[in-house]
């Protein structure tokens, strides 16, 4: 069985259709009433653990259930966040959904871990196809303004990524697994660099590692911190 390269066409396209239907559902849920924005929100939320649940239990038939299922990575504790989310909207679920999920979403639909898979294979299809509604639904709740990034609240996004990293941490000490891809980087990321500039210790990756964390955090609320000083000066 052959997987599949990045940036192949197919891969662009995927990429492409993912960007644009994030960018649609969040400017036809800004114009919905309140009330559809709910309705919707929630549905969304729960497709997503059904099919996270289907998976799993696909995967069990198959044979390929494992203890990598556990839900440490990043994007699987982000579904379960986006349906604790729709329930209650919680400014820190907000920021951790913004500041941390999203740009975990995008990243795992740039460097994708399942490029073993061949891209029109069902943990390809499934993979692409859950990735791509987690970043609708932060979307969704970014342009409707039930996210609101504010930089002075940036350690409540911090908070949860320590607290969710020393957990995978624990769980790979003790189940040999690479949640949240602490023990080594998916080919190709930018976390590999990092890897490759640590020579592959792992405390110095570790460090490097939650550097280049906080830094995505800073970056991801700069351009909200820029627009409102200058709308303040006006």
């Amino acid at each position: 069985m052959y997987g599949f390269t990045l940036y192949s066409a197919p891969h662009i396209i995927i990429l492409v259709i993912c960007a644009a239907a994030s960018v649609c559902a969040g400017i036809f849920y800004r114009r919905a009433s309140r009330d559809s924005q709910n309705k919707t929100g929630f549905l969304l939320a729960v497709l997503l653990v059904v099919l996270d649940i289907a998976h799993y239990i696909i995967f069990y038939f198959i044979g390929e259930l494992s203890v990598n299922a556990i839900p440490l990575h990043l994007c699987a504790m982000t579904i379960y966040l986006i349906l604790f989310h729709s329930v209650h909207l919680s400014d820190w679920l907000a920021q951790t959904l913004y500041a941390v999920c999203l740009p975990g979403v995008w990243s795992a639909l740039l460097f994708p871990n399942w490029t073993m898979y061949p891209i029109f294979s069902y943990p390809s299809l499934h993979s692409f196809t859950m990735h791509c509604l987690m970043s609708m639904y932060i979307i969704m709740q970014l342009t409707s303004g039930r996210i609101r990034p504010r930089l002075r609240a940036i350690w409540k996004p911090a908070v949860f990524l320590v607290v969710a990293a020393a957990i995978a941490w624990m769980a790979n000490f003790y189940l040999h697994t690479n949640f949240m891809f602490l023990n080594r980087p998916v080919p190709g990321s930018p976390l590999e660099p990092l890897y490759n500039l640590a020579g592959g210790i792992l405390p110095l990756y570790l460090l490097f590692f939650g550097i280049f964390a906080m830094i995505v955090l800073v970056i991801m609320y700069l351009p909200f911190s820029i627009y409102n000083l200058i709308r303040k000066r006006r």
